[in-house]
């Protein structure tokens, strides 16, 4: 299948950024961690990997997520694991566009600290710049209101 504009897209994400990682729950204050992040390319063109790297709440944290653009489904695709917990976040939404800064996708976890399976969340990957991109996980509560659980904010690492 050929490549598409979609996937085109991802090409401004490559290479190293800073990330600043905004950790909250609602009930108490954001916790904020800082840490580096490698986008490089899984499949030359097609699949972008993201290595996040960071201290989370005095240990260490690793997030890999595989981001890109299902052309016979027609909508983008991101898979994430992390070190905090065993599960696999699979997120599908709309198709990255030059237009269009936001992204939105939505998918399902399991949330092992309340036993809840199958919450649904959604996803904002937001183009600020060519230099900064944020990418949301909000979450729901128990009544259906959004709830902001993790912030990603990337700064392109400086060249030397």
């Amino acid at each position: 299948m050929a490549l598409g504009p979609q996937q085109a897209q991802l090409t401004a994400l490559l290479g190293r950024w800073d990330v600043e990682i905004v950790l909250s729950n609602g009930a108490t204050p954001a916790q904020h961690s800082k840490g580096t992040a490698d986008y490089a390319w899984v499949i030359k063109g097609r699949w972008l990997g993201c290595h996040v790297r960071a201290q989370m709440l005095g240990s260490a944290y690793e997030q890999f997520t595989i981001l890109g653009y299902d052309s016979y489904a027609r909508n983008t695709v991101e898979v994430a694991v992390e070190s905090v917990d065993n599960s696999m976040l699979l997120s599908r939404g709309a198709a990255l566009r030059a237009d269009q800064p936001v992204t939105l996708l939505f998918g399902e976890l399991d949330e092992y600290t309340s036993g809840v399976l199958h919450r649904p969340y959604k996803v904002l990957l937001n183009r600020v710049s060519p230099d900064r991109h944020v990418i949301t996980v909000l979450g729901f509560d128990d009544s259906g209101h959004e709830v902001p659980k993790i912030e990603f904010r990337f700064s392109r690492h400086p060249r030397r």
